[in-house]
């Protein structure tokens, strides 16, 4: 059953790594990329290089918004022209002359009629300019194109043209020439009926606007095939990199079009195959306790798809820059469940295999894995806000002196240095804050416990453990030397020191149920005297169910919970078992009434903790201890339990169990060490 149930897991481990690779290569743009590596005004480090195929030489950017802002000061707007305008004011002269002409000689009407009609039309003649004050309607050159109704069309000098205050001046002007009528006409109903004749053509310019930008060419010259572009050691001049700009994206859009698609798309599977399953190689070598969890796998995996597929929707669906990304939350969450190396092989993946597609890829891989190194070496542990905040601005600044000095060595002048990439950098160092809320959900989501949680869990003050301290306090005590110990051990062979240092003091929990069967916490009276073997070692046995019960009551994690029930394994109560076989040679003896129920040490962490509890407990109850008494007491209390199997499942070494005994050795010399008897003053 258990190899049927091995190998379902490992069925599933593998078709998470398949579903991972698949995912990927499916999202991810497989355009062709071209094959050099080059920046402006470095030195061409490849061989000769020769045009494949005919190729133009496309524009910079720098030209093309050039001709267009040429275009712009050089265009002529369109304005309609409007004869009605004129028409209707002639007609409002007669309607209206009594109100115009104030107290006329009625005889004099006909001839003043024509002389305001004359006026009138010399003015909308010339032609009233509109000008609403909008900016698309000026003309930079100076000259308007006017449209009449017959769809003819004259190109005008705005300076011939009358403003709509010019006008109304010049027919005030006019009109003082003649004594009687300047003296009897209404300025302000004559004035009224002059507006202007000439309005702005919007939809007209814009589309003919937009034609000649059209026309625009966006190449300038051709590279002929077989024709050399760049010499090994030439310098990449601005001409140059133009010419390279131009032979790359026509090579990735012939690439992306080409008869060999199929050979491109083999290629990223084929990478993708070897990177993720190199990595699964790795923790199946290094890691075998992690790959043996597909939980922990699914998490790794998780996090590195996650952040491809994010780097992914950026790069082809927004006009972000990619290193508003923050890759660095991937080595920051990774490193509070595993290791620094776990977090930073995995940070490695992510970013190699977004600069398969992400621009400038070789700038963008040298840039983040700088980053990644800063974020291992400077966040190891998250434990605190504070810190948290000032390891990822250290990052921030990593950032940008690495983007600058890349850039110093590419670029003649500092002009030439795009510094909104540092505005992108910020964004991401802000968007990088999250991880610290991320770690809480993934510790919600996948049950692992991070750092942050076992600082407050290490916490003396926290309720459960005051209690421990209060109902039991030697079991107290030991609980915190043997934390101490197994925190020294770890630090030395490696592992999650902190995770088994939390565990070492929560692993007795269950003993304040029955204090006073343990003997850490008696005094003068011991209860087991009155009670058989087997009811004493009920007792003992069954404060690590009584553990896992409080535990679970107080929601610690599964993690912390898995060494209050292996931190005795499946060992014998030893002392009732050998009373009562002593009291009893005739009687077959059941073993299983004084052996814990289990499970055996499934982690180097919990192996230690059991290492260390039992030979804490074991030092205690010498009364005299010497070295050599310490120091046989580790060896028979380690070789039993390797005898014993209760290592089998853990993954722990020879090597390290030498290395631990000789450290626990060492510490239990300086607690247990003949104090020194100072003379007396008389």
């Amino acid at each position: 059953m258990s190899k049927f149930i091995d190998r379902s897991k490992a069925l599933i481990k593998y078709l998470i790594v398949i579903a991972v690779i698949f995912l990927i290569y499916y999202t991810i743009p497989k355009e062709g990329k071209f094959k050099y590596e080059y920046a402006k005004n470095e030195l061409w480090n490849h061989n000769d290089l020769i045009s494949p195929f005919s190729f133009p030489i496309k524009k910079t950017v720098e030209q093309l918004d050039q001709e267009e802002n040429d275009i712009r000061e050089s265009f002529k707007p369109y304005y309609a022209h409007h004869n009605d305008i004129l028409d209707n004011a002639i007609a409002n002269i007669q309607i209206n002359y009594e109100a115009i002409v104030e107290d006329a000689n009625p005889q004099l009407k006909k001839g003043y009629i024509k002389l305001l009609t004359k006026l009138i039309s010399e003015t909308y003649d010339k032609g009233i300019l509109e000008d609403s004050g909008q900016g698309d309607q000026k003309s930079t050159s100076g000259i308007i194109i006017i449209v009449k109704k017959n769809k003819s069309s004259t190109e005008v000098l705005v300076s011939s043209l009358f403003t709509l205050k010019k006008a109304r001046e010049y027919v005030r002007d006019q009109i003082k020439k003649d004594t009687f009528l300047s003296s009897h006409v209404n300025y302000s109903q004559l004035l009224s009926l002059v507006a202007p004749n000439l309005h702005y053509d919007k939809n007209l310019s814009e589309a003919e606007f937009k034609s000649v930008l059209e026309d625009i060419s966006t190449t300038e010259g051709v590279i002929m095939e077989g024709e050399k572009i760049i010499s090994k050691g030439v310098k990449v001049t601005d001409d140059k990199f133009q010419i390279l700009e131009s032979l790359r994206l026509e090579y990735e859009n012939q690439l992306s079009k080409g008869s060999f698609n199929y050979l491109k798309h083999l290629g990223y599977l084929l990478l993708l195959s070897l990177v993720i399953g190199g990595f699964i190689v790795y923790l199946w070598k290094f890691y075998r306790e992690i790959y043996m969890k597909n939980k922990d796998v699914f998490l790794i995996l998780f996090i590195i798809t996650a952040f491809i597929l994010l780097s992914t929707y950026v790069i082809k669906s927004t006009n972000f820059n990619i290193y508003l990304v923050p890759f660095c939350i991937v080595p920051i969450i990774l490193i509070s469940f595993f290791d620094a190396r776990i977090a930073f092989i995995s940070h490695l993946i992510v970013v190699v295999i977004v600069s398969l597609f992400s621009p400038n890829g070789y700038e963008f891989l040298l840039i983040q894995i700088i980053a990644g190194l800063a974020v291992v070496i400077v966040i190891s542990q998250i434990r605190y806000l504070s810190q948290f905040f000032l390891a990822t601005l250290i990052v921030l600044f990593v950032y940008y002196i690495t983007f600058f000095g890349l850039k110093l060595i590419q670029v003649s002048t500092l002009k030439e240095i795009d510094f909104m990439n540092f505005l992108w950098f910020s964004g991401s160092f802000i968007l990088t804050l999250l991880a610290y809320p991320l770690i809480y959900a993934f510790e919600k989501m996948f049950g692992f416990v991070s750092d942050i949680t076992l600082i407050e869990l290490s916490d003396l003050n926290k309720k459960l453990l005051r209690d421990l301290s209060s109902k039991a306090p030697g079991t107290f005590q030991h609980s915190i030397q043997v934390a101490n110990l197994t925190d020294a051990v770890l630090n030395k062979i490696g592992g999650n020191s902190l995770l088994a240092k939390v565990g070492a003091l929560y692993h007795d929990i269950g003993k304040m149920n029955a204090p006073q069967f343990f003997t850490e916490n008696q005094k003068d009276i011991n209860p087991h005297d009155n009670l058989d073997e087997k009811e004493s070692a009920r007792i003992i046995i069954k404060h690590v169910s009584d553990g896992v019960k409080i535990a679970k009551e107080h929601n610690l994690p599964r993690e912390v919970i898995s060494f209050i029930k292996t931190h005795h394994g499946t060992t014998k109560v030893e002392y009732f078992y050998r009373n009562y076989v002593k009291k009893n040679p005739d009687i077959q003896v059941d073993e299983n009434d004084f052996r814990y129920p289990g499970p055996k040490p499934s982690s180097k962490e919990a192996a230690v903790v059991m290492i260390v509890d039992s030979i804490e407990a074991a030092a205690r109850s010498i009364k005299e201890p010497s070295v050599e008494m310490l120091e046989d007491l580790v060896d028979r209390l380690v070789d039993y339990k390797m005898k014993d199997n209760q290592f089998e499942n853990a993954f722990i070494t020879h090597k390290e169990i030498k290395i631990a005994k000789e450290i626990i050795k060492k510490n239990l010399n300086s607690i247990y060490h003949s104090r020194i008897e100072y003379p007396s003053e008389n």
